[in-house]
C-alpha cells in the first residue's frame, strides 16, 4: 500500500508542476482585395515574432511597404498559390530575416517590382514570379557602403524586364548572394538583359538557371551576367541572347588585408547556345575599377577560372537590326586587361562564326580574327601570354563529332559519344573544383572530358522553377 501512496504523490507533485508554453506560430492575413499595402514594421504594428506568417487576401494591389522589421529568424510573407498580385512597387527597407513567397506581378507600368532598400539582409525570394515591368525587376540599392548579406533567390520567374537588367544593384555590395533554379526571359521583346552587380560580390553564386532571348530587341554592348567581384557561375543554360552571356571582372576584395591568396572568380559547367553577338564570357580588370563603387578597403584584382563550359552557334551578326556590329568579340572568350593571368581549361567552343550568319553546310572562308579566344586589347603584364592559360581547350568548326542537335538556340542534347574529340581532351588540374558535370550529373569515371556535359544517356529537361519544399 506504500508503494500506492508514494506513487499517487508522486503524480500529484508532477501535475502541479507548471507547464512550460509551447509556442504556436500565428498566420496574420492583410489586405482587402486592391490599393496598397502600407505594412510598415509588422514586429510593432502586427506584433509578429520568427515563425509567424502574413498572407495576403486575393486581388490586385498597388504595391506594399516594409520597413525596420528585424528578426532573429524567418518570417513568411505569402501572396497565396493563386489569385494575388502586386502590379506597383514592392519596398522593403531595414528589414532581416523574411521570407518572401508566391509573389506575383504583371504589367508594371511604373516603379520596380522588388526594391530592396539599405540595411536588408537575410532576405530571401522564393517561387515569385513577374511578367511585363519598364524598370528593373530587382532593384539593391545601398549607400554609405553598406553591404547586403545573405540574399538568396529561388525558383523565381523574371519576364519582360523593360530596362537594362532583370536584377540591378546600385551602390549595393553583396555578400553570400545567391540565385538558383530561376528563369529570366525576354520573349516580349524588351531589353532585359539579366542580373547585373556593378559594385563588389563576396562569396557569390549563380547556379543551375536558365535565361531565353535576352535583348534581342536591343543593340548595346550588355551583358547577360555582369559580375563584378569573386564567387561562382555554374551549371546555367543560356539560349539565343544578345550581349556577352558573362561579362566579369574578377576581383579579391580583402578588408584585412592579410589574406594571401587572391579570391577567384569560377565559371564552370555552363551551356550557351544559339549567341547574335559577343562572347561567352568578356574578362576584363580595369584599375580604375579596384577602388571605384566599392567603398571597401584593401580590393584587388583576382582571377578568372573558366573550365569545362560549352559554347555553340555564336556570332558576330552584322545585319539588321544590330546595324552598330561592326565586330565585336564572338566565340568563347574575349581578353581585355589583365592583371592575373585568367585559366581557361577543358572548354569546348562550337560553330563560332564572325561577321556572319551562321550556316552549318557553308561555314565562313575567313574570319576577323581567332573565333574562340578575341584579344579585346588593354594592359597585360609585359612577355606574359595574351589569354593567359588557355591550355586543354577543343575548337571545332563544325563539331560534327559531338551527338548533337544543330539547331541554333535548340542545341540542348550535348551527351558525348565515344568517338567524341572531348573525350579523355581535358585536363585534371581544375577536377577539385567539381568532378560533376552540367548540373550535377556525373561524368565518366575518373574522366578528364571537355566540355560541360557528360557520358551518359542523360537528356536536358525543364529546370524546376518552383521550389518543392512547403511553406506555411
Amino acid at each position: 500500500m506504500k508503494y500506492f501512496y508514494t506513487i499517487l504523490i508522486s503524480v500529484l507533485f508532477i501535475s502541479a508542476i507548471p507547464k512550460s508554453k509551447t509556442f504556436v506560430p500565428q498566420t496574420i492575413w492583410v489586405g482587402t482585395g486592391s490599393g496598397y499595402l502600407n505594412l510598415g514594421n509588422i514586429q510593432t504594428t502586427y506584433s509578429m515574432v520568427a515563425g509567424d506568417t502574413m498572407r495576403v487576401k486575393a486581388g490586385a494591389y498597388d504595391g506594399f511597404f516594409m520597413n525596420n522589421s528585424r528578426f532573429s529568424d524567418s518570417v513568411y510573407f505569402i501572396g497565396g498559390d493563386s489569385g494575388v498580385y502586386f502590379n506597383g512597387t514592392m519596398e522593403v527597407n531595414n528589414c532581416k530575416s523574411i521570407v518572401f513567397v508566391n509573389l506575383k506581378g504583371r504589367n508594371l507600368a511604373s516603379g520596380r517590382w522588388f526594391d530592396f532598400e539599405v540595411n536588408c539582409d537575410s532576405i530571401t525570394v522564393r517561387n515569385c514570379r513577374i511578367d511585363r515591368s519598364v524598370d528593373y525587376q530587382v532593384y539593391l540599392h545601398g549607400t554609405g557602403g553598406n553591404t547586403f548579406d545573405n540574399f538568396i533567390f529561388k525558383s523565381d520567374t523574371f519576364r519582360g524586364c523593360g530596362n537594362a537588367n532583370t536584377l540591378s544593384t546600385n551602390g549595393a555590395k553583396t555578400k553570400n548572394i545567391y540565385i538558383g533554379y530561376c528563369w529570366v526571359d525576354s520573349t516580349y521583346g524588351v531589353t532585359s538583359s539579366g542580373f547585373s552587380f556593378t559594385d563588389n560580390i563576396v562569396n557569390g553564386m549563380i547556379e543551375n538557371c536558365k535565361f531565353t532571348d535576352i535583348n534581342l530587341g536591343g543593340v548595346n554592348h550588355n551583358a547577360v551576367v555582369y559580375w563584378q567581384g569573386e564567387g561562382t557561375v555554374r551549371n546555367n543554360l543560356c539560349l539565343n541572347r544578345q550581349g556577352d552571356f558573362i561579362r566579369c571582372r574578377p576581383y579579391w576584395v580583402d578588408s584585412s588585408a592579410s589574406n594571401p591568396t587572391p579570391d577567384t572568380t569560377y565559371v564552370y559547367n555552363n551551356r550557351d547556345c544559339g549567341a547574335r553577338k559577343y562572347a561567352f564570357i568578356e574578362m576584363q580588370h580595369k584599375v580604375g575599377d579596384t577602388t571605384t563603387n566599392t567603398d571597401l578597403p584593401n580590393t584587388r584584382t583576382g582571377i578568372l577560372l573558366c573550365f569545362n563550359n560549352t559554347c555553340l552557334n555564336t556570332r558576330t551578326a552584322d545585319y539588321t537590326p544590330f546595324g552598330n556590329s561592326t565586330g565585336g568579340g564572338a566565340g568563347l572568350a574575349d581578353v581585355y586587361d589583365w592583371f592575373r593571368r585568367p585559366i581557361f581549361k577543358n572548354n569546348i567552343c562550337a560553330r563560332a562564326y564572325i561577321d556572319s550568319i551562321p550556316n552549318p553546310n557553308s561555314p565562313p572562308v575567313a574570319y576577323t580574327f581567332n573565333p574562340m579566344f578575341h584579344n579585346g586589347g588593354g594592359t597585360k603584364p609585359v612577355g606574359q601570354p595574351v589569354f593567359g592559360d588557355t591550355s586543354n581547350n577543343i575548337y571545332k568548326n563544325p563539331l560534327p563529332d559531338i551527338n548533337a542537335t544543330w539547331g541554333g538556340r535548340d542545341s540542348l542534347v550535348m551527351n558525348l559519344v565515344n568517338t567524341s574529340p572531348a573525350r579523355g581532351y581535358g585536363t585534371s588540374a581544375l577536377l577539385y573544383k567539381d568532378p560533376l558535370g552540367y548540373r550535377g550529373n556525373p561524368r565518366r569515371a575518373n574522366s578528364v572530358d571537355a566540355g560541360a556535359d557528360q557520358f551518359n544517356t542523360w537528356v536536358w529537361g525543364p529546370l524546376p522553377y518552383h521550389a518543392v519544399k512547403t511553406v506555411p
